[in-house]
């Protein structure tokens, strides 16, 4: 019995982690997509936030950072 409860617990705990990782990486996606609509990048990769980083003038690069 306390065996089972244990389990029971242990799952929930669980449960529980996985949701706060899922809004954790919710929250990382809308960061990362606001930075892009803010700055005008058409491709949502690395390679565009990198083509947009080098046309950038050094004013706008320190906001950015």
């Amino acid at each position: 019995m306390k065996n089972s409860a244990l389990k029971g617990a242990l799952g929930a705990l669980a449960v529980v982690g996985v949701a706060l990782i899922a809004k954790k990486a919710a929250q990382r996606k809308r960061f990362i997509r606001g930075i892009f609509d803010e700055y005008g990048i058409k491709e949502k990769s690395p390679f565009g936030l990198a083509d947009k980083i080098r046309e950038m003038n050094d004013e706008d690069y320190q906001e950015l950072k």
